[in-house]
């Protein structure tokens, strides 16, 4: 049976990516998941897009007598190889590469900002004490890595959490 983690950041990467796929419905073998370290070979993955939650760091600092807050830095790593060139010197279409930074925004910048207030993101369904600080993208996508036709797009999240003491 695999151990499940205690640490707040490892659980709460894990809630996002349940949460990620639920609202994503990736098709199989697109997919979401955890890591520390991974190597990724997307020649052999095919067309299917992946996002990996790397957790980065925590802060705990005392909130209030009896809470805490822990702020998570999490890097979301979204990957996809193109692979519809019938010519290996053909640039990748314009429209593929705005499809996958509409990907990114819609479900990982947007789709991932809780706040307590909802008239904006709203809270996470999985955690009511959780807010996001920082959703940030610096670079929408490698240029590198898009002459090979591979779209790489990491966004570095910031999350607040209050946790009981």
């Amino acid at each position: 049976m695999p151990r499940t983690p205690t640490t707040p950041t490892l659980t709460l990467c894990d809630n996002l990516v349940t949460y990620l796929v639920q609202q994503w419905e990736p098709k199989s073998p697109n997919r979401a998941r955890r890591a520390y370290l991974h190597r990724f070979d997307l020649s052999k993955s095919g067309p299917d897009r992946e996002v990996t939650f790397f957790p980065v760091g925590y802060t705990n600092n005392p909130a209030t007598r009896g809470f805490d807050f822990y702020e998570h830095t999490l890097i979301a790593l979204t990957t996809r190889q193109y692979m519809d060139a019938a010519d290996p010197d053909e640039v990748v279409p314009q429209e593929w590469v705005d499809a996958e930074v509409d990907f990114v925004n819609t479900y990982i910048v947007e789709g991932l900002d809780f706040t307590h207030d909802t008239t904006f993101g709203g809270t996470a369904p999985f955690n009511r004490n959780l807010q996001t600080l920082v959703a940030d993208a610096p670079e929408m996508y490698d240029p590198e890595k898009l002459l090979k036709k591979e779209f790489w797009c990491a966004v570095e999240l910031k999350f607040r959490e209050l946790i009981l003491s």
